[in-house]
């Protein structure tokens, strides 16, 4: 499991992913969320679900809370990042977080859940990393500062990318949202407690795309209001 725990990646064996999505180009970025990611959980379904499932039943609860965990954790480390693709990056983590504990559910709609999420996180994922790398290509800047009301000097621009942070997010339609709807239901058949502790990191997600997506599309071009929000998370976190 810890190899397929690096691969997917979980907290904290997460550490190479941030750094990878930073050194890579636009097209390394789009394969390493597109299809390497991915490699983790076809392990953990292949193998630490069809081979060693038993073996494992006795710690599922702490499977489940290292998911969590690591939900939680990856999306406050995003809520303090300035570099665009890191932002995703962290968000990526959360989002493998909830595809492991789907998978260690052991249910046929925990896999199925688990499966779409993935395959919409590949198009997603990819999609957003492209927009940056384009954004990165025109003004050689990812950093949240720099930008602010982008949506009314790049509408169009703005708008697909809008569109993919909500589909990202699970807007009602999108793939994120079917899987979530399915992993959610999951969750409750397992235990009602889980799936309460569930909803705060998922909140928390939201939250904080919707925080950077409006700083970048409709916010003022202000370093010292970013400071302000920079300073309440590192304060918080650390």
């Amino acid at each position: 499991m810890p190899a397929f725990a690096f691969k997917i990646p979980l907290y904290p064996f997460h550490l190479w992913l941030p750094e990878a999505h930073v050194e890579a180009p636009t097209v390394g970025s789009v394969v390493l969320a597109g299809l390497v990611l991915k490699l983790g959980g076809y392990g953990f379904i292949r193998f630490s679900i069809g081979l060693f499932y038993w073996g494992g039943v006795p710690y599922l609860n702490l499977i489940y809370l290292f998911c969590l965990f690591s939900m939680l954790v990856s999306m406050m480390c995003a809520a303090c990042q300035l570099d665009l693709k890191r932002i995703i990056a962290y968000g990526s983590i959360s989002h493998m977080g909830l595809v492991t504990l789907c998978i260690f559910l052991g249910t046929q709609a925990g896999l199925e859940s688990a499966m779409i999420m993935m395959l919409g996180h590949g198009f997603v994922s990819s999609a957003l990393f492209i927009l940056v790398g384009g954004l990165y290509e025109r003004y050689h800047s990812r950093n949240v500062r720099y930008y602010g009301g982008l949506y009314r000097v790049l509408p169009q621009y703005g708008t697909f990318f809008l569109l993919f942070v909500l589909l990202d997010i699970g807007i009602p339609g999108s793939p994120s949202f079917v899987a979530e709807f399915i992993a959610f239901i999951a969750v409750v058949q397992e235990s009602f407690f889980l799936s309460l502790l569930l909803i705060g990191p998922i909140l928390m997600g939201v939250g904080v795309s919707l925080l950077v997506c409006s700083r970048v599309l409709f916010g003022l071009n202000d370093q010292k209001y970013f400071l302000t929000y920079e300073t309440i998370y590192v304060n918080f976190l650390f």
